[in-house]
C-alpha cells in the first residue's frame, strides 16, 4: 500500500475500518484503482478518497465493516520476543490483511511477497521481515496471490482436535471455526513440591511422580475417548499447555494416528478447563507472524549465501 494512501485512511476513520474490512483481493483493487487515479488533474490520494464515495463514503458501514470491528476485540496476540531476534504475534485470520498493509505502510513500502507450502514471507521496503506460518501446512501453491492463498487455506480448514494438559489437569475437545463442539474436562491432584529432606523428600518426590503419571494417563485416555475415533476428520491437532506434559499424553500407542496430522503448540496458557479449550478454539486459526528487523534479514541472507 502506498505509504500516502494509507496516511490518508488513517486521516478518515469511517474509511479506515472499511477498508480494513475488505478481502485482501478487493483491498488491490481499491489501490491500483485509486493509483491510476493520481494524476495532476485528480490531485493527491486524499482527495481521491474524498471523491470516491461509492468505495468508502456512504452515511452508514457496510455490515462486513461493522462486523469487522465487533471481531477485532481480540484481533492480535501481544507480542513476544522471537527466537533469534524479533517479534512474534498471533493474527486472527479476519484481520490478516490490514495487518499485513500496515506492515507495508510502516516499512517503506512492498519489497517482495513470496510463498511456500508452509510460510508467507512479507519484505519491506527497508529490510524488515515478516514471516507469515501456515496454520496446518502444507498450503497448496495456486494462482493467487499469496496472503490471499494462505486465506483461502485457513477457510479450508475442518475440525481439529485439541488436547490440553498440565500436571494435575487436562482438557480434551473437537473444534471447527473456532467454536468447541465436544469436550472433556478433568483434574487430578498432584502433590506440590515438598522442603522435606532426606528419606521424606525422596518419598515425596516418588508420591509426586507416581500421581503426576496417573494424571497423564487419564489424559490420554480422554483424548482416545474422545477424539481417536474422529482422528480420520480432523485436518489438525493443537497442543496446549505444558510441553513435557503433552510429550508425556501424545506418546501413548493409542494416540499414534495423530502423529502424521498437521499441530501447533500454544504453551501460554493457564490451568486447562472448560473456559480455557473455548480460548483455546478462538486461537486454532490464528496466524503466527514473526517480524525480523532488517539487520537480522541481512545477517540470514549472508549466512544462507555462505
Amino acid at each position: 500500500m502506498p505509504q500516502d494512501f494509507g496516511a490518508a485512511l488513517d486521516r478518515d476513520p469511517p474509511a479506515r475500518r472499511t477498508f480494513d474490512a475488505l478481502t485482501y483481493s478487493n483491498q488491490r483493487r481499491h489501490v491500483l484503482a485509486i493509483e491510476g487515479a493520481k494524476t495532476p488533474e485528480t490531485g493527491d490520494v486524499g482527495s481521491c478518497i474524498a471523491t470516491a464515495g461509492t468505495s468508502y463514503g456512504g452515511e452508514r458501514e457496510p455490515r462486513s465493516a461493522r462486523v469487522a470491528e465487533r471481531a477485532a476485540g481480540r484481533a492480535m496476540s501481544r507480542p513476544r520476543a522471537a527466537a533469534g531476534g524479533g517479534t512474534v504475534v498471533e493474527v486472527a485470520p479476519d484481520r490478516l490483511a490490514p495487518w499485513v498493509n500496515r506492515f507495508v505502510v510502516r516499512n517503506a513500502g512492498l519489497a517482495a511477497l513470496s510463498a511456500t507450502p508452509s510460510v508467507v514471507t512479507v519484505r519491506g521496503g527497508d529490510g524488515t521481515t515478516a514471516e507469515l506460518a501456515v496454520p496446518y501446512a502444507p498450503m497448496g501453491l495456486t494462482d493467487l496471490e499469496p496472503v490471499e492463498a494462505l486465506l483461502d487455506h485457513v477457510t479450508r480448514v475442518g475440525a481439529l482436535g485439541l488436547v490440553l494438559v498440565r500436571a494435575g489437569a487436562y482438557s480434551i475437545g473437537a473444534c471447527r471455526d473456532r467454536v468447541v463442539l465436544s469436550s472433556t474436562t478433568d483434574r487430578r491432584y498432584v502433590q506440590g513440591r515438598t522442603a522435606a529432606g532426606g528419606s521424606s523428600q525422596q518419598r515425596f518426590a516418588r508420591r509426586r511422580s507416581n500421581q503426576r503419571r496417573e494424571s497423564y494417563a487419564a489424559a490420554a485416555d480422554a483424548v482416545a475417548r474422545v477424539l481417536v475415533p474422529i482422528a480420520g476428520t480432523l485436518s489438525g491437532v493443537v497442543l496446549a499447555g505444558d510441553r513435557p506434559a503433552l510429550a508425556a499424553v501424545m506418546a501413548d500407542p493409542r494416540l499414534r494416528a495423530f502423529a502424521t496430522l498437521p499441530s501447533r503448540t500454544i504453551p501460554d496458557i493457564a490451568e486447562p478447563r472448560r473456559a480455557v479449550l473455548d480460548e483455546v478454539a478462538g486461537r486454532s486459526l490464528d496466524v503466527i507472524i514473526t517480524v525480523r528487523p532488517p539487520a537480522w534479514s541481512a545477517l540470514d541472507g549472508a549466512s544462507t549465501m555462505a
